[in-house]
């Protein structure tokens, strides 16, 4: 094993003013932000009931492995850092949901410090911090690379460490895709949903691509039929996502009020055929 340097002491005490934590996950998260500017990175190992074991995030075994093309390695290094927490055992504490203390076996790591981007646990906790501006990137149609460009400038603007790539990025919008969107991007989500406001057809081509969709609201049919005298069009060519020629339908009525329809064609996101029926 390599010879032990870099030691990490404990993280400052929390803002309540007692060295105890009220999570074993705000411990941790405590440990990450006190780390992350030392080149270093924790998470959990192992847990029981009241004690929860802390390793380094390169802590485990190095592996090679090697392909005809190329040969990969991890960066773990087998780094000895340790640290446990304890769930303090007194019920007049542990009433409040629970008291954890942090208790360092050993402090020094073996390896270099390194930038925060070389974390995956570093990763995740960005991530996790700017989820709302990544979702809102998600359903506005940005690309990974436009998503990280824009939590990169945040971060620049308040002195944070960016961590984050557009691989990273394009995980995380993949996994939300399974979990919050049953799989289908935004798109496909839009045309299979059933709403009784909207009135959505599409075609498809022999290869199951979306060809044309055209999307208009009930209200702004009832006005079109009562004030069919002038409509403002407006055609917009591959400006989105999906490079959809995408034209506007704009409509007014004597006393202001206005209807909108949609007309999309020519794009390349293929719909299940489950939802051919519309």
């Amino acid at each position: 094993m390599s010879i032990i340097f870099n030691a990490l002491p404990l993280p400052p005490i929390p803002e309540f003013g007692e060295p105890f934590y009220r999570s074993a996950e705000q411990a941790i998260e405590a440990i990450n932000m006190h780390a992350q500017p030392q080149g270093f990175a924790v998470s959990k190992r192992g847990s029981q009931p009241k004690r929860v074991r802390i390793q380094c995030a390169r802590s485990r075994a190095y592996k090679a492995q090697k392909t005809t093309n190329h040969q990969s390695t991890t960066r773990s290094t087998e780094c000895p850092y340790r640290a446990t927490l304890h769930l303090r055992s007194d019920p007049d504490i542990t009433s409040n949901h629970g008291l954890w203390d942090i208790q360092i076996v050993e402090s020094g790591h073996n390896h270099d410090r390194q930038p925060g981007h070389t974390f995956a646990i570093h990763q995740t906790r960005q991530i996790d911090r700017f989820r709302i501006q990544v979702i809102a990137g998600i359903h506005q149609g940005s690309s990974p690379s436009m998503i990280s460009q824009g939590i990169k400038n945040q971060c620049e603007a308040i002195g944070e460490e960016f961590t984050l790539n557009p691989d990273r990025i394009g995980r995380f919008i993949f996994d939300y895709r399974q979990s919050d969107l049953g799989g289908y991007s935004q798109i496909q989500n839009l045309l299979k949903q059933d709403n009784d406001q909207w009135i959505i057809h599409y075609d498809v081509d022999t290869d199951d691509q979306l060809t044309a969709a055209f999307l208009v609201h009930r209200s702004s049919i009832e006005l079109l039929r009562s004030n069919p005298f002038f409509l403002w069009m407006d055609c917009t060519y591959k400006t989105n996502r999906y490079h959809f020629p995408l034209l506007d339908i704009i409509g007014e009525s004597s006393v202001g009020a206005t209807l909108a329809k949609r007309a999309i064609g020519s794009a390349a996101d293929p719909v299940p055929k489950d939802n051919y029926d519309r």
